[in-house]
This record gives C-alpha cells, sequence and structure tokens, in this order.
C-alpha cells in the first residue's frame, strides 16, 4: 500500500501549546525520557529507562531540544488530555522538554504489541514463530492498518504542528519506519535522521514481511537524510533489501539510495556506546555502596552473572542450560560457582513474553534442584527479577564472566559497561552475532547462541584463564570503549546532519565563562531586565566569570547600564576597548579614531556620526558612503555591519580580538567559555566559543552558525542559557546520589 498520513478518529492535540516554535533540534521516539501512566484518574509521570533515554539525555538538555514520544491513552483519560500536557509540564524534569502524544490505547496497543513487538522485534532479532512474528492474520493487518500506521501519523501530526523549523530532527528505532518520510513532506528542508537501534533483516528475512508492508518501512525510512545503523552488516542488510525493492536505486559502494520521489539517502553506521564518565560518577555513589554491600553474600569463590531485560532474543534458557552442561562435566565446580542472573521485567503485558518467563523459571527450578547439595545453600543459579541497575553493576565490577549470548544484538550496551566498571578482571563471553562482538573480537570468547556446548566450553575457558590474560583482554575492550563514547555516537550523526557539535553535560562541566552582546542580546531596546539580571548573579555566584561585548561606546554603556559592575570584563566599541569594572581600568586596542576620515565623512553628508576612542560609527543607510570614503582613503580600517548601523574600526580589531584579549587577561580559553549574540557584528566571536548561542530573535546568519538557539528572546533568551547552565551542574553533582534505577542497557 501507499504510506498515508490519514487519520482515523478526531486528529490529538498537538501539545501545551498551540504556538509553532523554532527548534535547534526534535527528538522522536516511542518512548521518552518519561512514562506517563493515566492511574486513579490522574495522569502520573515517572522516570524511563534504557540505553536509549541514556544515550540521547544529555543532547536533550538543551533549550532548544524538544523530544515527542508516544502516550497510550485510555478511554477515560481522553477529556483530560490537557491535563497530560500540564503534567509533563510540572511533573516531568524541569531540564527536559517532552511533549507527550496520546495515542488511543487500542491503537497504542495494535502499533506497539502486536506490530512493533511481536512482528518487527521478533523478525529482526531471528525469534520467527507462527505466534509472534507471521502478520498474515486479519487480526495482524488490522493491527499495521489502524494502529502501526496511525500511530506514526498522530506523531507527524502533532510534530507539524508543534514545530516551525528546526535544525535536525532525529527519529529512533524500529517502532517508527514511516515517519521520517512524513515529516519529510512537511519539513523538505529540514536534516531528517532515522537511527535503528536493533539488527536489520537480510532480504530473506525482510521478504517474511508483506509485500505492502515492506514497502511502507523503506519508503518510510528513505524520506530521512540519513539512515543510522549500528554496524556495517546492519548497513549492508538495509541496501540489499533496498535494492530487491522495485524502483530504489542502490549506490553500495557510496552507501546510498535514490528513492522514488529522487531523494537521496545516505546509510551510515553509528554503533552505541555508553557515558563513561556517568558510571564513573554513579560508581562512586551511596546508592553504589548500598548495593555492594546487598551483593556480598550473593558471591561465590567464582560467580558467572548476566544482565538484560527478560527477552525471548536475549537467550536466557541456552545460557543457563549451557551453565547446567558445565556443571555436569565438572562436579568441582559445585557450590564454588554461581550463576547470578540479572533480569529486567520486560513487556510483561505479551503472551509470548509471559510464556517464556514462565519457561525461563521452571528451568532454572529444575538445574537447581539438579545440584542442590545441603538444605539453605545456596543455588547454583540465582535470578535477580528486578530493575536494580546499581546491583547489577556492583556484580559486574566483581563477576569472572558475563555471559552475553543474544540470539541477535543490535549492539548490547551491557557488554560496554561492563569494560568500564570491572574491577576484577573478568571475560566477556558473546555471541557472535551480538553488534558488540566485533569491538571485542580481540578480548572476548566468541560464541553461537545455539551452541549449548559451545558456550559452555567458554564459560568453562573464562574461569580457568590466568588473572594477566584476564586483565590484558578487558584493558584492551576497555580502551575500544572509551574511545567512542555515547557522545561520540551523537555528536557524529548531527555533524553529519551539519547541525554541528553536542554540547551535552560534559560540554557544559568545561564551560567557565560567558561571553554575552548587549544591545538585542543581553538588552532589549536598551534596557536589562531584572529578571535577567537576577540570572546572572547566580550564575556568576555558581563560579562563573562574566564578559560583556559590546558596540557602544565605553562612555555611554556606563551611564545606561548601572549593573555592569557584574562583569568581570567589559570589550566596548565592538572590540577596540577593554574595561575593569572592579578597578575602573580600561585599556585601548587600537589607533585613535581617524581625524582626517570624520571630516570626509562629514563632508559626504555622514550623520550623525557617533566617535568613540578608536570607533566611528553611524547609520545603515549612509553605508555606501562609507565605504567608499574609507576605500579611497587607502586607509587600514575595515567596515562592519551591526543591524541598523555601520562601523569603522582599525584592521583586525572586532569583537573577536576584543573578546581575545579579556580571555587572556582572565586565563580562560576559547574552549571553556559560551558566547550569546543576535546581530552580525557577533559572529565573529561566536564562531571561536567553546559553545555559540543564539537568543530568539538573532539573525539567521546567527542562528546558522550557533549550536544552540534559546526558545525566548533578548535578556529572557540568556536568562534561559543560564538556567540549563544551572542545571548541567546541578546534574553533574546529584548524579548517583538521587539518581533513579534505569533500566540495562540492552540494544
Amino acid at each position: 500500500m501507499q504510506l498515508s498520513e490519514e487519520l482515523t478518529g478526531p486528529q490529538p492535540a498537538a501539545g501545551p501549546s498551540a504556538e509553532r516554535r523554532d527548534y535547534g533540534v526534535v527528538i522522536v521516539s516511542n518512548r521518552g525520557p518519561n512514562d506517563f501512566v493515566w492511574d486513579g484518574g490522574a495522569w502520573q509521570t515517572r522516570r524511563a529507562t534504557g540505553g536509549l533515554v541514556s544515550m540521547l539525555e544529555p543532547l536533550a538538555r538543551r533549550p532548544d531540544v524538544v523530544w515527542f514520544c508516544c502516550v497510550s491513552e485510555p478511554p477515560d483519560a481522553a477529556p483530560d488530555r490537557q491535563g497530560l500536557f500540564t503534567t509533563a509540564a510540572d511533573q516531568a524534569d524541569p531540564g527536559l522538554h517532552v511533549v507527550p502524544v496520546p495515542v488511543p490505547a487500542d491503537v497504542y496497543h495494535a502499533y506497539y504489541g502486536q506490530i512493533s513487538n511481536e512482528v518487527l522485534w521478533m523478525l529482526q532479532h531471528g525469534l520467527i514463530a507462527p505466534d509472534s512474528a507471521l502478520p498474515a492474520s486479519a487480526e495482524r493487518q488490522h493491527a499495521w492498518q489502524s494502529g502501526y500506521l496511525v500511530a506514526n501519523a498522530r506523531l507527524a501530526w502533532a510534530i507539524s504542528s508543534h514545530i516551525a523549523a528546526a535544525r535536525a530532527i532525529l527519529i529512533q528505532d524500529y517502532h517508527l519506519y514511516p515517519l521520517p518520510a512524513l515529516l519529510r513532506a512537511r519539513f523538505p528542508d529540514v536534516p531528517i535522521l532515522h537511527f535503528t537501534h536493533i539488527p536489520f533483516p537480510e532480504p530473506a528475512v525482510f521478504r517474511l514481511l508483506p509485500a505492502d508492508w515492506r514497502t511502507t518501512i523503506l519508503e518510510g525510512m528513505l524520506g530521512a537524510d540519513i539512515v543510522g545503523l549500528q554496524t556495517p552488516q546492519d548497513a549492508l542488510a538495509f541496501l540489499d533489501c533496498c535494492a530487491a525493492q522495485a524502483g530504489l536505486v542502490v549506490d553500495h559502494a557510496a552507501g546510498s539510495v535514490t528513492a522514488r520521489t529522487g531523494h537521496v539517502a545516505r546509510v551510515r553506521t553509528y554503533p552505541a556506546s555508553v557515558d563513561a564518565q556517568a558510571l564513573d560518577e554513579l560508581l562512586l555513589s551511596p546508592a553504589m555502596t548500598a548495593a555492594r554491600d546487598r551483593l556480598r553474600s550473593h558471591l561465590a569463590e567464582q560467580t558467572i552473572i548476566r544482565v538484560d531485560r527478560l527477552d525471548p532474543s536475549k537467550n536466557q534458557l541456552n545460557g543457563f542450560l549451557a551453565f547446567e552442561r558445565l556443571l555436569g562435566r565438572r562436579p568441582d565446580l559445585h557450590g564454588r560457582v554461581r550463576f547470578l542472573a540479572f533480569l529486567v521485567p520486560s513487556r510483561t503485558d505479551l503472551r509470548v513474553y509471559r510464556a517464556y518467563r514462565e519457561a525461563l523459571f521452571a528451568e532454572v527450578e529444575r538445574i537447581n534442584a539438579r545440584f542442590a547439595t545441603t538444605p539453605g545453600a545456596p543455588t547454583a543459579i540465582e535470578v535477580f527479577y528486578t530493575n536494580d541497575r546499581e546491583q547489577a553493576l556492583a556484580a559486574m565490577e566483581e563477576c569472572d564472566a558475563l555471559l552475553v549470548n543474544s540470539l541477535r544484538d543490535g549492539m548490547n550496551l551491557v557488554a560496554k559497561e561492563w569494560a568500564v566498571v570491572a574491577h576484577r578482571p573478568g571475560v566477556l563471553v558473546a555471541s557472535e552475532t551480538t553488534g558488540v562482538a566485533a569491538e571485542a573480537a580481540d578480548s572476548a570468547l566468541l560464541i553461537s547462541p545455539l551452541d549449548i556446548e559451545g558456550t559452555a566450553d567458554a564459560l568453562e575457558t573464562a574461569l580457568a584463564m590466568p588473572p594477566a590474560e584476564r586483565a590484558a583482554r578487558l584493558a584492551g575492550f576497555r580502551a575500544r570503549v572509551l574511545d567512542w563514547t555515547a557522545a561520540d555516537w551523537l555528536g557524529e550523526q548531527l555533524a553529519d546532519l551539519g547541525a554541528g557539535p553536542v554540547p551535552g553535560e560534559g560540554a557544559a562541566s568545561r564551560l567557565r565563562a560567558l561571553v554575552t552582546d548587549y544591545d538585542g542580546t543581553l538588552a532589549c531596546d536598551g534596557v536589562v531586565h531584572t529578571q535577567t539580571l537576577a540570572a546572572l548573579q547566580q550564575l556568576k555566584a555558581a563560579g562563573f566569570l562574566l564578559i560583556l561585548a559590546t558596540g557602544r561606546l565605553l562612555d555611554e554603556l556606563i551611564a545606561i547600564f548601572p549593573a555592569i559592575g557584574l562583569f568581570d570584563r567589559v570589550v566596548a566599541e565592538n572590540g577596540a576597548v577593554l574595561y575593569e569594572p572592579a578597578t575602573q581600568a580600561a585599556q585601548v586596542l587600537g589607533p585613535a579614531a581617524n581625524g582626517r576620515l570624520l571630516d570626509v565623512l562629514r563632508d559626504r553628508g555622514v550623520t550623525p556620526l557617533f566617535v568613540g576612542r578608536v570607533i566611528i560609527a553611524s547609520l545603515q543607510e549612509h553605508e555606501a558612503a562609507i565605504r567608499a570614503a574609507v576605500a579611497a582613503g587607502g586607509l587600514p580600517l575595515h567596515v562592519i555591519r551591526n543591524k541598523d548601523s555601520v562601523m569603522i574600526l582599525p584592521a583586525g580589531v572586532d569583537k573577536a580580538s576584543g573578546v581575545d584579549a579579556a580571555l587572556h587577561a582572565l586565563g580562560v580559553s576559547h574552549q571553556q567559555i559560551v558566547g550569546v549574540g543576535d546581530a552580525e557584528n557577533d559572529i565573529d566571536f561566536l564562531v571561536k566559543c567553546g559553545l555559540a548561542v543564539a537568543v530568539g530573535n538573532a539573525l539567521p546568519e546567527v542562528k546558522e552558525i550557533a549550536q544552540m538557539i534559546t526558545h525566548a528572546t533578548h535578556g529572557a533568551g540568556v536568562a534561559e542559557l543560564v538556567e540549563w547552565l544551572m542545571q548541567a551542574a546541578q546534574q553533574r553533582t546529584a548524579r548517583g546520589s538521587d539518581r533513579c534505577e534505569p533500566e540495562p542497557h540492552a540494544c
């Protein structure tokens, strides 16, 4: 069938405000950083979990980023839709701008349960069963048409109702295959990237889907400018599936596909990774100390662990059978080796998951009974069926072997977390069919996920491996993980889209100074409001240095801006004068204004003229006469435009040079400053900043070079930026002590 944008039923509300706004980056996923649950006649929010959230959250904390997610809406909740948006604004993390998109519960179940999980997840992980992955029944076709397609269309409608423009759109995973094409129709010039976190199927497997489904999936994904996948094998599978589809032109060498519309999508790989800095900080938290205490009595002389969601694709059953085989042939290991399984409940509303859980627990009970010794003695296998990330990380620190025997995995971030946190050198035993296998090939013991005997052999080898070899293997894998972190994964995607680098929490922590323009940025019509000054005072109290950069004359600025003493340095006359408010010392950074040029300008009727210690300025209507006079005089001067004015300065003097002088005086590097501005003459210094920000009222050319754009204008935009900087600092301080318990990564 052709991809349809039609909605069945009433169109959903677009969000808490009918006003369409500009954003820097738009994130779209099935689940967002917060889950919204209808409970007791009211919407409640709780922190979401998983690898996707942890990788995207640093970006999402930027004030110019918005995150759209689906919410299952029960029938009795529909009248209180505004309550959902109010809950998102009041109860969710204030540092995140989340827009929940309500989807009727029956539509959501069809989209999420019957198609996304029972069909696409199962198919793409090699779990093809008549009751799960074969979609040919009338019920499954209805779920596709009235669930999966409708949910994607609702998201597209909500996004286009809320967004006026954006610098980039990032769409996440298999739930949203049709969405890039839907958004391409609405935002033809906005760069779009779709990233699939799970394995992409080879053509032989993909062909198990109905032909119209395959067309919708591929044409939907090809609406993106970049189709992102985890591994080269996934990229090749996607290209091969496209090559088998009529009307698509595939260039395997270039890694691109031309859709029937003529749009060209690039196919790129971005292996998912972890935030090593966040893990290090979490390991130092009181929660980790308590988790280590809880775990201590469960450890044996040697301990094998696994950490994953309870999911058929994770292949836990074969892992337990391999451990049974190991104990069966090595009686000397009885009581000396334990298998601790940290299994996070997942998709418990789906029948196939409940059946798998029952079968798994029955096998664990049987194996434990077989190897039981004395009453009350620890069992051979212990299952922790809960979501306790700290306890799982404590086990990773001390295990002798980590088993990752998934049938297929897009990456498997558990293995990478283990590489970062492991204290006692252990051994990774991983399936060859996981995305992480290629990165760990020189360090892990690789197995076939269906080879129970081979898995038992690998576990035995791991337990017997000398400590020095264990340490060397772990060090090699750890180095690879630290060389490509979650920040690299996200930053390269935005760089490929042309959206610039990603200033996440780590970037915010390196910033030491704020450089702000005055007119049009800090001030509106020459006035700085008290709320803006309060924000700057808060930032200064937090240890930030403040620098003001303006085209105004210094004496004029001192007269109109009583709060100038708040700043550590002031760059006036567009870079020609450096002023220290604390000592009232001024340093002139260029030769004095040229008297002969002033006479020429007056003779040519250029008036009014504003003359400072170095600068000469007038109105933009005189720009041609000013440029002609400068050129005729052959003087070493240059002309700078600033909205409705024109400035003449010595060659080499501009805001960038003035800010350079201020940074030198304060001992701060460019990478340690965040700069914010609104006009052409701000661009020179903004492009050198560690973080360049444009206020909401900035000129288009300033927004083009900025890494972040505030929602608010003028001083309110500066206050918004300050709030983000403060929240980022607080996140770093608080992380680990009051952090929620996210689900172990299972990509």
